[in-house]
């Protein structure tokens, strides 16, 4: 039974907006540029209502009615962790379940948790979000009146920057600075 569990200290940021405002494109953008950079990037994406990824009858369907905590599927190609009814879960609890191995945890959505926050605004589409807490950027189309780094939607390197910067190395030195 109890045997001590490590505690991961994997970086977290999410990215969050209003529906439909390029949250999914600008996460995409991210994998990529930070990727480029040799980082390793876990994400996870929150989905507002349920929805399901494990067909009633499949193997593991049947292991989780069979009473089974939790699953996974391994094949070739991929392994997908099932976890029915995980409750209300932080970020930090999220990454702890990644392990270690990765440099960054990027989300999309998650915005009432505690994590940093990446704010996707685009024009003419809503206002920006009221009371976010921890946001540490804007991508947005237009100066808002927010007192963090703004970016243009299209500035990923500035924006995978900033990520390196302050999330994923905060100690590190800045050249020139």
């Amino acid at each position: 039974m109890g045997m001590g569990r490590e505690v991961i200290t994997l970086p977290v940021v999410t990215v969050v907006g209003p529906s439909n405002s390029g949250k999914t494109i600008l996460v995409e953008k991210l994998i990529r540029e930070l990727t480029a950079r040799g980082y390793r990037v876990a994400t996870v994406k929150h989905a507002p209502q349920e929805s399901s990824i494990d067909l009633p009858g499949s193997d593991t369907w049947r292991h989780l009615a069979a009473g089974s905590a939790a699953t996974a599927l391994v094949a070739p190609d991929k392994l997908v962790f099932l976890h029915p009814d995980p409750g209300p879960l932080t970020l930090r609890e999220i990454a702890r379940r990644f392990g270690d191995g990765y440099d960054l945890l990027l989300a999309e959505g998650f915005k009432q948790d505690p994590a940093l926050k990446i704010e996707v605004h685009r024009r003419d589409h809503a206002a920006p979000l009221a009371g976010l807490k921890n946001r540490i950027a804007a991508a947005t189309e237009e100066p808002l009146p927010l007192e963090v780094p703004q970016f243009a939607p299209d500035d990923i390197g500035g924006l995978a920057d900033l990520i390196q910067r302050v999330v994923i190395d905060p100690a590190a030195e800045v050249p020139g600075g």
